[in-house]
């Protein structure tokens, strides 16, 4: 598997990288040990110069950027850093590699929007510092001549992952960004007439870009290539600047897709908010444009907030619900148009996950009991609902499927935002929902499986 992710990554660099480019590299390291390294490559005049470099007397550390680089160079730095090295100024660190190194790609997901190219290259764990030694790093780390207030301070500022928490691995992270990108804020969709501005590297072969865009509602001709339809022209500084603009009768959404050399860049909507058929999702947005406020409530760490936030995201998909003010309750109750019944628990902790788990199937219980003895035939259907990304979350998804418990995590409620714009029917999603937790169940149930 790791051949395949450094394929994928290099796919993107033999075809974006474009002389001259910018490089940032941001390190801390221990002696000649890598411990942590960010290696970022812009675009022309893009990111910041600052650069420093400090060493105490048990670490290294520093940002180091260079303007106008080479492919060449580019291409050097790059290869060291996927075997693990990294050379600046005369000094040379690596990854400690005892076991070999492992790769992991972002470029997997099939959930990105803003694709940049992406190799995590992962050595050993890392051995911790003692307390004493700490101590002692941050004293000199606030005596420096550029000062920090210990090493939190120093990797919050180069912005690291932290390498010192726990038995964290030592990693590199390569990250090459696009030659080209949509400028979102001055392309649109509105008045039946889609307008869309790239813009690119000056000396970015503009051959290799793909554009295909899909229109809703569908229809025979919504989908479309129309790379060969972009108009170029140059700015003084030598950007290129392509320009699509085509009719969109009755279209209330446009997906475009950009890509460079057959890697995607961007998907991107653009929406006609006169037109959208979730009129809930115009009368929001009309206060809280682009949903901004909504999204940072989806990121929230505070639990009420959190709460709030997926109740108004429910809201927005056509259920009508409330936040309980009692305490021993579920965090949401919902109603489907057909008025059957969702219970919601929220959290936004990894330790908190068990406890709502165990909290939501007996709340499930108790209003399934209340319901049969009323002879009430609706449905209840139950959602855990975690701000976390799914890789950090360890649960075991047979455990929820026995619950009947379906788990929306970080990257379920993203995908939810993308589809507000379209007619949702909520009852065949709650369905579609409840057959996947059925056939979790069965997959662990061979006979069961055959029965059915």
């Amino acid at each position: 598997m790791s051949s395949e992710y450094i394929k994928l990554f290099e796919s993107a660099q033999s075809k974006w990288l474009c002389d001259p480019y910018s490089l940032e590299i941001r390190y801390i390291a221990r002696e000649n040990e890598l411990l942590a390294c960010v290696a970022r490559l812009w675009l022309l005049g893009s990111g910041s110069g600052h650069c420093f470099h400090l060493n105490t007397s048990q670490i290294s550390a520093g940002r180091e950027y260079f303007k106008d680089c080479s492919t060449e160079k580019l291409n050097t730095y790059i290869d060291q850093l996927k075997q693990g090295k990294l050379v600046l100024n005369d000094k040379t660190f690596h990854l400690k590699m005892k076991n070999g190194l492992s790769y992991y790609s972002e470029m997997i997901s099939r959930e990105r929007w803003f694709c940049d190219a992406h190799l995590r290259v992962i050595g050993e764990a890392i051995y911790p510092f003692s307390p004493a030694e700490i101590s002692k790093i941050n004293d000199e780390l606030r005596h420096a001549a550029i000062p920090f207030d210990g090493l939190p301070d120093l990797i919050n500022y180069l912005d690291l992952s932290d390498p010192l928490s726990g038995h964290s691995q030592s990693a590199v992270e390569l990250r090459i960004f696009p030659p080209i990108d949509m400028r979102i804020a001055d392309s649109n969709l509105s008045k039946e007439k889609f307008t869309l501005i790239l813009h690119g590297h000056s000396k970015l072969n503009t051959q290799e870009i793909a554009l295909a865009i899909r229109m809703f509602p569908e229809h025979e001709k919504s989908r479309k290539q129309l790379a060969s339809s972009i108009k170029w022209s140059k700015e003084k500084d030598g950007t290129q600047v392509g320009k699509l603009q085509i009719q969109a009768k009755k279209t209330f959404a446009v997906l475009a897709i950009l890509m460079v050399g057959g890697n995607t860049v961007r998907r991107q909507f653009y929406d006609d908010f006169q037109r959208l058929p979730n009129r809930r999702l115009v009368a929001v947005s009309k206060f809280d444009e682009n949903l901004k406020m909504l999204r940072r409530g989806l990121s929230e760490v505070d639990a009420t907030a959190f709460e709030i936030a997926v109740n108004s995201l429910a809201y927005l998909l056509g259920f009508s619900g409330s936040v309980l003010n009692e305490t021993d309750a579920p965090d949401i109750i919902l109603s489907s148009p057909e008025e059957n019944l969702v219970i919601v628990e929220c959290t936004t902790r990894i330790k908190d996950f068990s406890v709502k788990l165990n909290k939501l199937v007996d709340r499930k219980n108790a209003l399934i009991s209340l319901l049969a003895e009323a002879n009430d035939s609706r449905k209840v259907y139950c959602y855990l609902v975690c701000g976390l990304p799914r890789e950090q979350i360890a649960y075991e998804a047979k455990e929820l499927a026995r619950h009947k418990v379906t788990l929306l995590t970080k990257e379920s409620l993203d995908f939810l935002l993308t589809q507000l714009k379209f007619p949702m029917d909520l009852e065949q999603m709650l369905w579609e929902d409840e057959k996947q937790l059925e056939a979790l169940i069965q997959a662990d149930n061979p006979l069961k499986a055959i029965a059915s």
